[in-house]
């Protein structure tokens, strides 16, 4: 074979190999501008999720607060019996909405999803990656606690039977959030009957315990919530 031969032949070669060079970087681009586009969808879905924890959270930390509040109203009760005639709407409300739940349904879906299918690795950031780590660790450890309804069941238990059919459908009706009216003469035999539940009475520190607890992971959570969310809108401008 001549020179010539040999030349064309190398010019052949390469050309084919920079050929596949080219379409193996071409591939390479593709995947790599799918993935981060794929990134990106999950990093919107991520934030969604979490601004529907975050509005979650503020709910439950006006519910964790008014809790506390009506289980505060049964103590004042108890300890000073003339305190229910400065404020005979709050006892049926108290008696009924002190137990109700004060800890928040976190769903983490999209999280889930990347743990699930192994496409966590999509997200690039290892700071978020760590971070939201941290933050559904805490939602299942602290959940542990703010799931635990023992306490209110303990207290519904107690209280069975203490406010009229009328009364619980009027509380259900504005969903615990305002009073209903009772006279006074039913606000003090209601009190007094409240007071002889001592079963009641001592679940009393342990609801209160209970929705403080809440109250302080909440105000962690939406603190987490805020800080994830500024790293994620950090991610997406780049």
């Amino acid at each position: 074979m001549s020179r010539q031969d040999w030349t064309a032949v190398v010019i052949e070669l390469l050309v084919v190999v920079v050929g596949i060079l080219i379409a193996l970087q071409v591939d390479q681009w593709a995947q790599g501008r799918e993935a981060r586009q794929t990134e990106r969808t999950y990093l919107l879905r991520l934030k969604e999720d979490l601004q529907i924890e975050r509005t979650r959270a503020v709910d439950a930390m006006e519910f964790g607060k008014s809790r506390l509040e009506a289980v505060e109203y049964l103590g004042r009760t108890v300890t000073d019996p003339a305190f229910v005639t400065n404020d005979p709407t709050g006892l049926p409300w108290a008696i009924e909405t002190a137990a109700w739940r004060s800890f928040p349904k976190i769903t983490s879906f999209v999280y889930d999803e990347l743990q699930n299918t192994g496409k966590m690795s999509l997200i690039r950031s290892d700071a978020l990656r760590r971070a939201l780590a941290e933050h559904y660790a805490s939602i299942a450890h602290d959940g542990r606690v703010g799931e635990d309804r023992s306490a209110e069941q303990a207290f519904d238990q107690a209280t069975a039977g203490l406010l009229t059919m009328k009364e619980l459908v009027g509380i259900e009706r504005v969903g615990g959030r305002r009073r209903i009216e009772i006279g006074e003469e039913r606000a003090q035999s209601l009190a007094r009957e409240f007071a002889s539940r001592r079963q009641a009475v001592e679940q009393l520190p342990s609801l209160a315990q209970h929705h403080v607890f809440n109250m302080r992971v909440i105000s962690e959570m939406q603190s987490r919530i805020d800080r994830l969310t500024a790293m994620i809108d950090d991610e997406l401008a780049r």
